[in-house]
């Protein structure tokens, strides 16, 4: 953003403030909670604080609730509120308690507050509304006045029985709690009277995070029962305070003149300092009021930047060994590539990626998410702090003053494209806030989509978790049941250190979820699969479809295994090619053979299928688990497949090279399928003969099975958890071998 572009916001936040005051009537004093029982005693006072007679005829009074539906009262046509009048709406015991008749006798059953926010709210049906919110916090996002729901700003705190809601100064309205003041003795019809000290409210330097040398308007709005006689403002650049007066003559970056909207400019300095100050303002009875209360030992502040040093995001990223971001709490701008804003809900989080198709990409939580001038495509450059929420890296608003949120300054319009991601296991710290699609998907679960919820989708022979936001257009959708291509941001919800877990994938929309043209489908004949450790072969069949309207040229169909150890075995020596009609699902069944010299543990077969000019990857698969070998670690000669022949055969089979498959070290693998029901396949690698504790624990920490517990050789071992009789859940899967320990988490879902 342009030095103009940021001080044109706040002198533009200047302007709202002063034309707040001008509404005619308003709310002045409210009674909700008498001492006693509420009945007949509760009353309004409205007061006109214009220049004219206003017809309150229509205007309703109406409280509580979800949306103010809790009661409604409609004023009677012809009741007429003379300018610097009050109006007092009642019980007819108000009378009674403080010797004033109402000019309206009306039972009212105004909601007490207690746990929770309540409202009361002056409304004329034409656009016009003042509302008084009382107590925190908001569970069922009354509107107020400032905002929608009312925030913890307008909200004044909930006040004792046989306590009133009285504005300081009649009719004077900011939309704030400070506007309003607890009163012991309440005063229906009547002034609160003099002897108040001057209510300061709604200081703000403007900019508050300057640039280099950049000059800064201090407003700040003051007003009293009587007048303001001074009002200086005392800032501290490092060398000491330094008075300033502030006006209200329309002169100087105040607004209009006789406002109540105080300011003044301070002088700039370099990048780098830090500015404290803070606000004391005197009345025509001497009385002293300063802001914030506790100064000078308490102060506003705000900060220098310089805008013209960009941090990259890939330093951003940079973590401790625990996953905090090294650059915690620290003032950084970068500049990115939108890939999301608003769709995640009002504040976020958007997310920015490096270029316009990937790199390391970051997160941005902030209300100013929504109105920021941003779309999904641009370059931007955004000036912030950085945040922290459960292991997910953020620029977000400064962490000592709310108030102060993140620079947004648009650079240049583009397009963004998703990074392509073949591996779901793949996903973790490096993709954290960047756009992927994954191709040929299916979820876990069949139905509706629910908002804030987490699906499981595999791609055969991986899975990963789908967070669907209850702030996008996905939440009551049908969930698809065919294989589809998922588009959307990662982001990582890890509760605890270190926070190297809990990454999602989120879609912004349902056109995240993109139906497959073409797709390949391979489903195990009578799973589990496990071949014994003399060898054996499995039946499967393989499904490819073309939902398009025209033919599809698959240029390259392979079948692969994945080792347990991590390598990649292709079944086919080279790829078949074939042209699949539109409309057209072409099944065939087919057997594989594993030799008896295959190394034991768990496998991932695959069909991989790619196009012409498109250099990704679309692939379907499904688990098998092979016993202990009878001889060796190694050969792999004698892996027999049928050929896809039935398409088109593409020569003969070449020679396929020994892969060693000894185990280097101790590990642990993700056990397979995940999430599972009710069994999944464990295995692990010993890189010599160890004693082995291989144990399932529930999240509360209690042991729920014993799968490994002896000693065991060197090589590659393949256990089964049975979750039958267990509730659906999280578990974790930890072993212990020497000094080596791992743990795993299983998701089980039934």
């Amino acid at each position: 953003m342009s030095l103009k572009l940021r001080f044109l916001c706040g002198l533009t936040m200047v302007m709202i403030l002063a034309g707040t005051a001008g509404a005619a009537v308003v709310i002045n004093e409210l009674f909700y909670d008498p001492a006693s029982t509420d009945d007949n005693k509760e009353f309004i006072e409205l007061y006109n604080n214009g220049t004219a007679a206003v017809d309150l005829g229509g205007w309703q009074i109406q409280w509580g609730g979800t949306s103010y539906s809790y009661g409604t009262y409609t004023i009677p046509p012809g009741t007429i509120i003379q300018p610097g009048s009050y109006f007092l709406i009642g019980g007819s015991l108000v009378d009674s308690l403080f010797a004033v008749t109402p000019n309206v006798i009306q039972f009212f059953n105004f909601q007490n507050g207690g746990s929770e926010t309540d409202a009361v709210r002056l409304n004329n049906l034409a656009g016009y509304t003042d509302t008084c919110p009382y107590d925190w916090p908001n569970n069922y996002g009354l509107a107020g006045d400032r905002s929608n729901p009312a925030d913890s700003l307008e909200c004044n705190p909930d006040i004792y029985s046989g306590h009133s809601l009285s504005r300081v100064a009649p009719g004077v309205d900011t939309d704030y709690a400070t506007d309003w003041e607890d009163l012991a003795t309440p005063t229906p019809q009547a002034a609160v009277g003099v002897g108040t000290p001057p209510v300061i409210t709604n200081t703000m330097p403007n900019p508050y995070l300057p640039d280099h040398n950049q000059p800064v308007v201090i407003n700040t709005r003051i007003y009293d029962d009587g007048a303001v006689d001074t009002a200086r403002v005392h800032y501290n650049p490092g060398t000491g305070f330094i008075a300033l007066q502030l006006f209200d003559d329309g002169l100087h970056n105040d607004g209009a003149a006789g406002d109540s909207v105080y300011g003044n400019t301070i002088s700039g300095y370099p990048a780098g300092s830090a500015v404290t100050f803070y606000i004391r303002a005197v009345d025509n009875a001497g009385l002293v009021a300063l802001a914030p209360s506790g100064a000078p030992g308490t102060t506003y502040r705000y900060e220098y930047h310089n805008y013209a040093n960009v941090t990259s995001i890939a330093e951003l990223r940079t973590n401790d060994s625990l996953g905090v971001p090294t650059t915690l709490d620290e003032i950084h701008t970068v500049i990115g590539y939108v890939t999301a804003t608003s769709q995640f809900g009002a504040s976020g989080p958007a997310h920015l990626q490096t270029s316009a198709t990937g790199g390391p990409a970051i997160a941005v939580f902030d209300p100013v998410i929504s109105t920021a001038p941003w779309l999904v495509g641009q370059q931007v450059k955004v000036t912030g702090w950085i945040g922290f929420y459960n292991g997910l890296t953020e620029i977000v608003d400064d962490p000592s003053n709310f108030n102060y949120d993140p620079v947004i300054e648009v650079l240049s319009t583009s397009s963004v494209a998703s990074q392509w991601i073949s591996d779901l296991d793949l996903l973790g710290e490096d993709d954290e806030s960047l756009l992927i699609h994954v191709h040929g998907v299916r979820f876990c679960t069949t139905g509706t989509f629910a908002g804030n919820t987490n699906y499981w989708v595999t791609s055969g022979a991986d899975s990963f978790e789908v967070r669907i936001d209850q702030d996008t257009d996905l939440p009551g959708t049908a969930i698809p049941t065919l294989p589809i291509t998922v588009q959307g941001l990662i982001s990582q919800f890890d509760a605890s250190s270190p926070y190297t877990a809990g990454y999602q994938l989120l879609p912004r929309s349902t056109a995240d979820l993109i139906p497959a043209v073409t797709c390949v489908t391979m489903t195990p004949v009578n799973p589990p699969i496990v071949i014994p450790a003399t060898g054996g072969s499995f039946d499967y069949t393989i499904s490819l479809t073309n939902n398009g309207t025209g033919p599809v040229l698959i240029s390259s169909l392979q079948l692969q295994a994945e080792l347990p150890n991590g390598s990649f075995y292709n079944v086919l020596a080279q790829p078949v090619s074939l042209t699949l009609p539109a409309g057209l699902t072409v099944t065939r069944i087919k057997a594989q053979t594993i030799p008896a010299t295959a190394p034991a543990g768990l496998y991932s077969y695959r069909a991989m299928m790619t196009f012409p000019m498109l250099p990704e990857v679309f692939s379907d698969g499904f688990p098998f688990t092979k016993s202990a070998t009878l001889r060796g670690d190694q050969v792999v000669e004698e892996w027999g497949g049928e050929w896809l022949c039935d398409w088109q055969e593409s020569g003969p089979e070449a020679p396929v090279a020994a892969t060693t498959v000894l185990p280097q070290a101790h590990a642990l693998d993700q056990n397979f399928p995940n999430p599972f029901n009710p069994t999944t396949a464990v295995s692990y690698q010993l890189a010599s003969a160890d004693r082995v504790s291989l144990r399932v624990f529930d999240t509360a920490g209690r042991v729920v099975s014993t799968l490994v517990d002896g000693w065991r050789e060197a090589g590659v071992h393949q256990v089964t958890f049975d979750g039958t009789g267990l509730p659906s859940g999280m578990y974790l899967l930890r072993m212990q071998a020497g000094d080596f320990t791992a743990t795993q988490k299983m998701m089980l879902v039934k």
